[in-house]
């Protein structure tokens, strides 16, 4: 057959993609990202995240007078910041300083604010609020006075002393989370997350405990709490995997780039007239004929493709008895290099002379108007991919059966998708 050198196998009259033309039809994962923290994850031997479980932890009182009942409130008088502390931990030489590197803390609130703002006022997006801090043992002592595991809100407990920043002297305290702005019902609200690399456990000592403030700032501003708990969440580290194993796992997971390319032409059939290409059946045999072929396919592409698929907008004849099925349709081929340097299509093995093809699509029956159509992906794992060699080329078979039946396209293209590699490891 002669040649006819294409650019790319998107063969059209004019080379262009008109509107809703086959460069539409596919809308991308959007999962790029998470494959490339997977594999991250995989090679570095990055944490996992366990199941969380409550930090023990006491509460302050709440005053038989509260409004309502059972409730946990702290009101700002001024345009200045109030607080109650809230919550204390045991001391934390109970979790074992030498495995803080493994937790992450979060805290959870069922709280509110005051649920209303008065006309004009700006929006108060921070004044009610909880934030953490640390609590060592009374000055002039080195551990808790009184029993270290019992309650230090009880009477004669010993609640210790705000810790401070050792070069500021400033209060050490962290932002955790603000309630929902004019909340009427409580809601439970989560944290921030405290992670291994958090300011928090740099300053966190043995005997220290952590405290959680209720915050609010702008007389009148309120802030209620009915429950809450401070959850822990373990990571465990696992060592890391070897590039070459994190790639076979890719590859087994079937996780492939995010956008197909399109393969080069080596050869496209010749137009008829207006630049359409087309076939038509004169009789109840089927008539084939080479519509596309690509260039030869190098052995690293070999090894990538994990996908291939045919696009194409096209048609039939255009009429016909719609309920009748169509006799109108794609296929994939191979083309192998013969003795003699000439390409031949590669035979169904052990079929002898019988020409390998995979379907492709079919053209909607008696459709007048050229339609945009994704064929059938083929996996790496799965014919023809897996009978493909380097040297071997890909192509687009027209078909048509039956007399008068035809198979017409303004464009074609073949389209593949690689393994995904990350480059990030």
């Amino acid at each position: 057959m002669s040649l006819k050198h294409a650019s790319s196998l998107n063969v059209s009259s004019d080379r262009s993609l008109p509107a809703g033309g086959i460069s539409k039809l596919h809308s991308f994962p959007t999962s790029h990202h998470l494959h490339h923290a997977l594999a991250k994850s995989l090679h570095r031997g990055e944490p996992t995240q366990l199941a969380p479980a409550e930090v023990p932890v006491f509460f302050a009182p709440i005053p038989e007078s509260a409004n309502p009942p059972n409730v946990w409130m702290v009101e700002a008088a001024y345009d200045v910041k109030s607080e109650l502390l809230w919550l204390l931990t045991e001391p934390f030489e109970t979790w074992s300083l030498s495995t803080k590197d493994q937790w992450r803390l979060q805290l959870v609130t069922s709280s509110k604010d005051q649920g209303w703002m008065r006309m004009g006022n700006p929006l108060p997006f921070d004044q009610s609020w909880f934030e953490y801090g640390i609590r060592s043992p009374s000055a002039g002592t080195s551990t808790w006075e009184k029993d270290r595991f019992g309650d230090p809100f009880k009477a004669g407990g010993d609640l210790g002393q705000p810790k401070l920043h050792p070069q500021t002297r400033i209060e050490l305290r962290w932002h955790s989370h603000n309630n929902f702005l004019f909340g009427h019902d409580f809601m439970e609200t989560e944290g921030k997350l405290i992670g291994a690399d958090h300011e928090l456990w740099q300053h966190l000592g043995p005997n220290d405990r952590i405290a959680v403030y209720m915050c609010t700032r702008a007389r009148g501003r309120k802030n209620y709490c009915k429950g809450g708990s401070l959850n822990r969440f373990k990571t465990q580290s696992r060592p890391g995997l070897p590039v070459e194993l994190v790639l076979k796992i890719l590859r087994m997971a079937n996780i492939t780039s995010p956008q197909p390319r399109t393969l080069d032409a080596e050869y496209v059939m010749e137009p008829q007239k207006k630049g359409i290409y087309g076939i038509v059946s004169r009789s109840s045999i089927e008539t084939r004929e080479l519509w596309i072929v690509s260039k030869a396919i190098s052995r690293q592409l070999a090894h990538k493709i994990a996908q291939i698929q045919v696009m194409t907008v096209s048609k039939d004849q255009g009429w016909g008895d719609s309920g009748g099925g169509s006799y109108s349709w794609f296929s994939l081929g191979i083309l192998r290099r013969l003795p003699g340097g000439v390409y031949g299509p590669r035979t169904q093995p052990g079929s002898g002379s019988y020409i390998a093809s995979w379907k492709s699509h079919n053209n909607k029956t008696a459709d007048p108007e050229f339609t945009s159509y994704e064929g059938n992906k083929y996996g790496a794992h799965e014919e023809p991919l897996t009978l493909l060699t380097p040297g071997d080329r890909l192509c687009v078979w027209m078909h048509a059966q039956y007399t008068a039946w035809a198979n017409y396209a303004q464009e074609g293209k073949i389209v593949y998708w690689e393994f995904f590699e990350p480059t990030l490891l």
